[in-house]
């Protein structure tokens, strides 16, 4: 019975490492047995009662108390998996704003900008800091907080101060 449930551990901890390295290859797998669970979750059931439900046999040799403890930490850990899959597999973006995202967006002007010409501001957008070249309708020395206004080309803004003085 210990050697079943030892398997039954091993199995799912196999099929939960596959789910996470290739991904959606399981996905549906159950799908023909009428089951709408995910893979990770039944992995990670698996995964638990078997180890768990072995460690409780060999303590208390009551297969009653194994299939308990079992149940338990399976059903946490297929919980826990569900969990952790749907965290890693959110889809945040490319990670990389394009221009248009600036848009009234605030940054620092790093390098003057001259009433006739462009400067160079930072702007954080989703966490990632750009430098982007930016033009003003007037001079905004550096230090300066601004504002996106426009956005002029795939290389450069249009700011204005965000207090006005």
């Amino acid at each position: 019975m210990v050697g079943f449930l030892l398997a039954l551990g091993v199995a799912g901890i196999v099929v939960l490492v596959l789910t996470l390295v290739v991904g959606d290859l399981f996905d549906g797998l159950l799908d023909g047995l009428g089951w709408s669970l995910p893979t990770e979750a039944v992995a990670g059931f698996a995964g638990g009662f078997g180890f768990a439900g072995a460690a409780a046999l060999s303590v208390t040799g009551s297969p009653v108390a194994a299939g308990l403890v079992g149940l338990g930490v399976g059903t946490g850990l297929a919980t826990g998996a569900v969990w952790l899959f749907r965290t890693l597999s959110r889809d945040t973006g490319s990670g990389s704003p394009r221009t248009s995202d600036l848009l009234e967006a605030r940054g620092q002007v790093l390098h003057d900008i001259p009433p006739d010409g462009f400067g160079v501001v930072t702007v954080t957008v989703a966490g990632n800091p750009t430098r982007i070249h930016a033009r003003a309708d007037r001079g905004i020395p550096a230090g300066t907080t601004v504002v996106v206004v426009a956005v002029i080309s795939p290389t450069a803004v249009s700011v204005t101060p965000l207090f006005e003085t």
